[in-house]
């Protein structure tokens, strides 16, 4: 998928720029237009995840990953009333982007992996949503990110060599890969029911991520690195609920650690 021509650098910035405002604007309009105004986020989010793919690793693995989303979608919009099954559906995601270190490539996928979180927390659709409706929610997530990837492949072809951004130091053998995995789908396993249980919504799903976070260092590099996180991670959570405490309520401020 190439139809523009070599492009130097300072312009193909400028390009990938408005490509990616555009491919919002066109999710937000899809999402209208299917009649899931509460859908805005999500399609944004699947736009934002296709957008950083197909900059690195190109069109087919970011429409592999956008198909992918799109089948998750109807599971996880199925599990507002089954938190064993939305708890089953964050863990096995959770598990593929684990194994995904194995190819250097998992922080190109943690966009998809918030998407999942979120419309498993924040569902747009109703408790128990009709056939058309999960039609039209599947259907949206596919089309905001093939048109991310469209606009992403024709205005700003990926570069010659390109290549993702490399995790860890050392190359990864399957069985670390898995281990790393594993690990993370066992934080989603206490994280994502008691998130589910407490409707905590968009706290619910910083619960759920921030094992994500702490884990990457650890893993990466030594557990003082995931230690020095995890105190980062409280300190500004804590900061976060003195503000929201202290600063007048009447100002037009959102928090969406604490909504």
């Amino acid at each position: 998928m190439r139809f523009a021509p070599a492009l130097n650098q300072p312009l193909r910035r400028w390009i990938q720029v408005a490509a990616a405002v555009v491919s919002l604007l066109l999710a937000a309009q899809i999402a209208r237009l299917a009649g899931l105004d509460r859908a805005v986020g999500v399609l944004c989010l699947t736009s934002l995840a296709s957008l950083v793919i197909v900059v690195r690793l190109g069109w087919r693995q970011a429409l592999l990953a956008a198909s992918a989303l799109t089948l998750l979608s109807i599971p996880a919009a199925l599990s507002q009333s089954d938190p064993a099954g939305a708890t089953l559906l964050m863990a096995l995601t959770a598990f593929a982007l684990g194994v995904s270190a194995r190819w250097q490539s998992q922080p190109l996928y943690w966009l998809v992996v918030v998407s999942v979180c979120l419309l498993i927390t924040n569902s747009p659709l109703p408790e128990s949503p009709s056939a058309s409706e999960l039609i039209r929610l599947a259907a949206a997530v596919l089309a905001s990110g093939g048109f991310t990837i469209l606009l992403q492949g024709c205005l700003v072809p990926r570069e010659p060599g390109s290549a993702a951004l490399p995790l860890f130091s050392v190359a990864h053998s399957w069985r670390r890969s898995a281990a790393y995995g594993l690990l993370l789908a066992s934080t989603t396993l206490v994280s994502t029911p008691i998130a589910l249980q407490h409707h905590w919504g968009i706290a619910g799903l910083w619960l759920i991520l921030t094992p994500f976070l702490v884990l990457r260092p650890f893993v990466r590099d030594a557990w003082k690195v995931a230690l020095h996180r995890i105190l980062g991670t409280v300190a500004g959570v804590l900061l976060v609920m003195v503000l929201a405490a202290l600063l007048p309520q009447a100002l037009p401020l959102q928090v969406p650690a604490i909504a």
